[in-house]
Order: structure tokens, then sequence, then C-alpha cells
């Protein structure tokens, strides 16, 4: 028997048949917890497909524009999506907090600063030949304790790119076990491909999706294409410093501040 559109998403079947993208179009077009806003701008679309480079240097070398340009630009887009979710879904009665998945995720710093949400982390990564997800920085007990007892109307789970969903599934499926409903969580994205959502919005009815993009579809390897970005993490965090988050130091526990400090440090030897 075939596996289900679902299945062969979280297991890495891919491409999905044109049929089936098709179908998984039409059915999210439709569904109202999806919000797509006005597209990005074209700085961030980069080459990175390059498949004689390695991963690294698709992201970081193969492209036309330079990182710290990037990253402003980058920010700029968060900034929207953030702007749009705090203007439509909140008000000032509401309290509202932020769980970051790293890598890319620590883009939405400088935005939701802005907004005094209070903000959480925790790192996830992906194998990228299984998709798997690994959680290789937990939500540390203090912060356990904090998200369980808060009392929070509104959670927001930002991330740049939101592909086969595995990583916000895990963020999901994190804060359904602290006892946050459903209805209380929206995903934020800069691009969104048509799999990841209708994956999200299937298993998870009650959620809400907002993107500044709906890209196109996934390729066999997992990455959006038609258009995306390339790996975000690796571009964000390439010649970056450990300077542009200073500013945000309170938001970080001494072992996230020193986690961060050997990630970039890694990152740009």
């Amino acid at each position: 028997m075939k596996p289900s559109i679902i299945e062969q998403i979280i297991t890495k079947q891919l491409p999905l048949a044109e049929e089936e993208i098709k179908l998984i179009r039409f059915g999210i077009q439709l569904n109202t917890n999806l919000t797509i806003l006005d597209g990005i701008l074209p700085k961030l679309r980069q080459d990175w497909l390059d498949t004689s480079l390695d991963p690294i240097e698709r992201a970081t070398k193969n492209i036309t524009v330079k990182s710290d340009v990037w990253r402003a630009v980058l920010k700029v887009e968060c900034n929207k999506s953030v702007h749009y979710y705090i203007q439509h879904y909140t008000s000032n009665k509401d309290k509202i907090m932020a769980i970051l998945l790293w890598r890319a995720g620590l883009a939405y710093l400088h935005s939701l600063s802005f907004h005094n949400i209070r903000i959480y982390h925790t790192r996830v990564k992906r194998d990228e030949k299984t998709l798997r997800i690994h959680t290789l920085m937990p939500i540390t007990y203090e912060d356990m304790g904090d998200i369980c007892n808060g009392g929070y109307t509104h959670v927001m789970i930002p991330d740049v790119m939101l592909g086969t969903g595995n990583s916000a599934s895990t963020a999901i499926d994190i804060l359904k076990k602290m006892g946050i409903e459903e209805k209380k969580i929206s995903i934020l994205c800069i691009v969104a491909c048509p799999e990841g959502v209708f994956r999200l919005l299937s298993q998870y009815p009650e959620i809400h999706i907002i993107t500044n993009s709906l890209d196109g579809n996934l390729n066999q390897d997992g990455y959006i294409v038609n258009q995306g970005l390339g790996d975000a993490g690796d571009k964000f965090f390439y010649e970056n410093s450990i300077s542009m988050f200073e500013p945000f130091v309170q938001y970080f526990s001494a072992e996230q501040w020193q986690y961060l400090t050997k990630l970039l440090k890694i990152k740009n030897e």
C-alpha cells in the first residue's frame, strides 16, 4: 500500500507526484489557518543549487549578496511577519511567548525583543539524509516551569523556512506536552512550501501559519526549490559574530550563550 502524503513528507519519500502537489496546493489555499503575505525581497534569493559545491559552500560562497546585507534584508522580513502577527492576532491584554529554533530562528531576536515578547530557546537539527530531528539543546528545566505556569495566551514558533515541517512539529509536540493548547500556537516563517504547510495543518488543525512567501515544492533532498533560500542557517551564521547578539544577551541563559559562542566559532573557522 502506498504511504499517505504526510508519511511521504515525514519519511523523505520525495519529491511528491505532480498530482499530489496540485492537490496539496488546492487544499491549503482553502484553509483559513494559513496566511500568505506579499512575498519577500529579491535579495534573499541566492544561488545554492550548484551540487558541485559542498553544502556550506552552496549556502555561503555561491552567492550574489554579501552576508551582512543578506542578514539585514532577512531582519526586514522577520520584522514584517512579526508585526503582522502582533497587529492581526493579538491585543494589548495578551501575554505572548516565542520559542526559537536554532539556528536561523535567531534572526527573529530583534523583532521579538522590540515587541517585548518573552523568548525561549531550543536547538533542533535535521539529519540531511533521513530528515529526522535531533534535539541538541533542550528547553531548560527553569524555562519549562515558566512556560507551563506563565499563562501565555499566544505562542509563536518563528523560523526562517518551513520545509518538511519536522522541526516545527518537534516544537509543537514539546509545547503540547507542557500543556499549551494547539489553538494558541502560530508558526511564523519567511518562506514555506506546500508540503510543510499541508503536513502541519493536517496534523495540528488548530494552529495558524503565517508566511511571507509560499514557494515551490521539495526536491528529493527535502530542500525548497522554485525558489527557496538555500540553507538559511548557514547563511545567517556565515561571517557572523557574537557582537550581533550582544544586545539580546538577556534573552539567553549562561549555557545557551556559551553554546552560541561556540557555534559561531565553529561556523566561521
